[in-house]
């Protein structure tokens, strides 16, 4: 698929589109579970919500999965398009050039076959509330004269799609003459046309326009398409809503975005343009978070992977937060100093040789002239390097201040000479 000339986006961009493109694939799915079944109420068990998390997970794990493959790059819209809308054909093995990992392959069978308990489970949910809808109803109209008649009246003038009519009137007539009292025999007549529905949806929207149930029953309120519908959506926004807040708020946090942009310098794919990005983002750094920023820009710089062309490119960016005033490349030079412990030769040639370059814009003398020939190769003692280690924290360390009081008794002193 990186044959194909895409638009490049930031990576988060990227998993964001995957994230919704395969939300509203997981909709289509869940509507779809039932092989053509109706379940009027699908969205009212945690089941098809759990099934649709995992609908959404699923092509965000196969996207995180080909980019650490490198088979594509996480900031490509084509791929995170494609990867979205056709997860289910690469996990298939249908997509030519595109192959997922057999313990992906292996996650996915076991999702498929619980998407079909999950699928039966909510038929047998459906089944059981129809007979429970049919109970309910059962008894109310039984008890009731007037909703009775109107039951009777209807289920006799139906549409022979909706009920079947064939020698009902009979079966309903010999049930009266049978013998039993009035409110067993109304049940069993009730009974006799509840068997005979073949359109349950079209039966409930005449039970509810002859006002033999309620507007407010839960049954019949959940058989509405507009009204499923409608509160799906106001679900999914509401769930939407509440997560997106904090959400982003917390990925825009200083520190959050640091560490983000420092995974961006530190992947090993990274197109010119996203590394460009992460660049800029550094150079523009300022203020209260400089500090900070530097630590965990300097952290990037021992990471045990990084390229030496990557360790360039991070060493030129803390090298360009320094700043030519005296006495200011003391925050730089402590961050750097610690790096020393890493047990990569050239990493802590890297640094010494920075903390060189460090000095000499501070113009201080480095006493120790084995210091500043020191050259490391990855053979030093524990000990030696804590040696330069505080030698290089004496160079960098802050020049005593005088205090007021201290100045006064100077000044004191050289008038009465």
């Amino acid at each position: 698929m990186s044959q194909f000339t895409s638009p490049d986006l930031d990576a988060w961009q990227c998993y964001l589109i995957v994230a919704l493109l395969g939300l509203v694939i997981a909709v289509v799915r869940i509507v779809r579970l039932s092989d053509g079944k109706e379940l009027p109420g699908r969205w009212v068990y945690v089941q098809t919500w759990l099934l649709l998390f995992v609908y959404v997970f699923m092509p965000l794990l196969l996207f995180a999965v080909l980019d650490w493959t490198g088979v594509i790059n996480d900031t490509s819209l084509l791929a995170a398009v494609v990867v979205a809308l056709s997860y289910d054909r690469i996990l298939a093995g249908g997509m030519e050039g595109v192959k997922a990992p057999v313990f992906i392959l292996f996650w996915w069978q076991s999702i498929k076959n619980w998407s079909n308990e999950v699928s039966q489970h909510l038929q047998e949910r459906e089944d059981y509330r129809e007979e429970r809808f049919k109970d309910r109803l059962q008894y109310q109209v039984s008890c009731d004269d007037k909703k009775f008649v109107k039951l009777k009246d209807l289920a006799l003038t139906c549409n022979n799609k909706i009920i079947e009519q064939n020698n009902l009137d009979n079966n309903l007539n010999n049930i009266q003459i049978a013998g039993h009292n009035t409110i067993t025999s109304q049940e069993l007549q009730v009974r006799e046309i509840l068997e005979r529905i073949l359109n349950p949806k079209a039966f409930k929207y005449n039970l509810r326009k002859y006002g033999i149930i309620d507007w407010y029953d839960v049954r019949y309120f959940w058989e509405q398409p507009r009204v499923k519908t409608f509160f799906l959506f106001l679900t999914v926004i509401a769930i939407i809503a509440f997560l997106s807040f904090p959400v982003s708020s917390y990925l825009q946090r200083p520190e959050v975005q640091d560490r983000y942009y420092a995974w961006r310098l530190r992947k090993a794919d990274t197109t010119e343009l996203d590394l460009h990005r992460a660049r800029e983002y550094f150079l523009a750094v300022g203020g209260e978070q400089k500090e900070a920023r530097l630590s965990r820009l300097a952290a990037v710089l021992i990471h045990p992977q990084l390229s030496e062309n990557r360790r360039e490119v991070v060493m030129q960016l803390l090298l360009a937060q320094r700043n030519t005033a005296p006495g200011s490349q003391t925050s730089l030079a402590d961050v750097l100093i610690p790096l020393l412990r890493t047990p990569s030769a050239m990493v802590r040639t890297q640094v010494h040789q920075t903390l060189l370059k460090l000095a000499q814009d501070r113009k201080v003398t480095i006493k120790d002239k084995d210091l500043k020939t020191w050259q490391p190769d990855g053979k030093e003692t524990g000990l030696e390097v804590e040696k330069r280690l505080e030698q290089w924290q004496g160079v960098f360390s802050p020049l005593p201040q005088q205090t007021p009081a201290s100045s006064g008794r100077t000044t004191k002193k050289k008038s009465r000479r």
